[in-house]
């Protein structure tokens, strides 16, 4: 029932997986549809990289000790993250390089490109830093394998199934968003998951930092799942999250699952039908990436006061920063 897809790699490096560049619309829909994901590379200049890992680093020295350029002061975490996913904040980073990756022309093109809709809003979430476990420099010397530094295997769905095939599923969701009004950041993160049938296609994204091989760990998915997602879901006992669904370590589907090895300054985007998570850093190289969503703007502004109640947060944190200029795109995606 379950695909197994064969998925190729690229043609001039074999490390990572098959990608284009972002003027490749027809392959990248063909691809997309093909496998429910697709690998856009050089969406980010290599200085937006470098700088997104400059405030990556940014947040985690900003407590608990940290220091960038020593890495025996990695064991520690910020009282605020949650280190078992690798995210160095619980709240969504609002920092300038952050806001402006948002808001770059081609990572607007990819989710345009695929959405088949230039009239987009973006999310505001967070990142991960995970921290390599192989050959460690620490205050006692060089540690061959830090296993306490992985992070967690999962595999998993930012939305519910159940909710999603509810006879319901547009008043459920409807309901829940209208109600958002952002004085909890976290409304931020929690508005990802709420997908009803109704909505469309709905797309997740990872844009990737520092090159991603193998055995650095992070970002896998089952290819093809979202062709036989609600054939799938219609024999599986559900629970009523609204939230999400995660498969059990046991669970057959991971079985079916592969890694997405790439570039720095790529991105992957996927159908949010699609069973997706990471898999822990096994090597002495670390995995940064920043996560992102574009939708369409109706579905927001169709709440009025929940749009209202956004945008003033959004304004609030963009006004404070003194290195962020707005563009014009910005100003659409940003609803401002």
């Amino acid at each position: 029932m379950i695909p197994r897809l064969n998925v190729p790699r690229d043609d001039d490096d074999y490390n990572y997986t098959k990608s284009f560049f972002v003027n490749d619309t027809e392959q990248i829909k063909d691809f997309f549809n093909e496998y429910g994901f697709v690998v856009v590379r050089n969406v980010l200049s290599q200085q937006d990289c470098d700088n997104t890992v400059t405030e990556i680093f940014d947040i985690l020295e900003s407590d608990a000790g940290w220091q960038r350029d020593d890495m025996t002061t990695w064991n520690q975490w910020p009282t605020n993250g949650m280190p078992q996913f690798g995210s160095p904040s619980r709240p969504p980073v609002f920092s300038s390089q952050f806001l402006k990756n948002r808001i770059n022309p081609n990572v607007h093109k990819v989710f345009s490109t695929l959405l088949q809709d230039e009239d987009l809003i973006v999310n505001h979430d967070r990142c991960c830093l995970y921290r390599p476990t192989l050959n460690v420099p620490t205050s006692t010397g060089v540690v061959p394998s830090m296993k306490k530094w992985k992070t967690l295997a999962n595999l998993h769905l930012d939305m519910s199934p159940s909710n999603y095939l509810s006879n319901n599923s547009d008043t459920i969701i409807d309901n829940y968003l209208s109600q958002l009004r952002y004085r909890n950041v976290g409304n931020f993160i929690t508005e990802n998951n709420q997908v009803g049938a109704s909505s469309g296609t709905q797309l997740q994204g990872v844009i990737n930092l520092v090159d991603n091989h193998e055995q650095d760990g992070g970002f896998q998915v089952v290819p093809g799942f979202h062709k036989i997602f609600d054939k799938y879901f219609e024999n599986t006992a559900l629970d009523n999250s609204t939230q999400g669904h995660n498969f059990g370590r046991n669970d057959v589907i991971q079985k079916y699952s592969i890694r997405v090895p790439l570039r720095a300054g790529s991105i992957v985007v996927w159908n949010q039908k699609m069973p997706h998570g990471s898999l822990p850093n096994n090597s002495s190289r670390m995995r940064c990436a920043q996560f992102i969503k574009m939708f369409p703007s109706k579905q927001l502004l169709c709440h009025r006061e929940r749009a209202d109640a956004r945008r003033a947060v959004v304004r609030r944190n963009v006004d404070v920063l003194q290195d962020f200029e707005m563009t014009e795109l910005g100003e659409c995606l940003f609803d401002l």
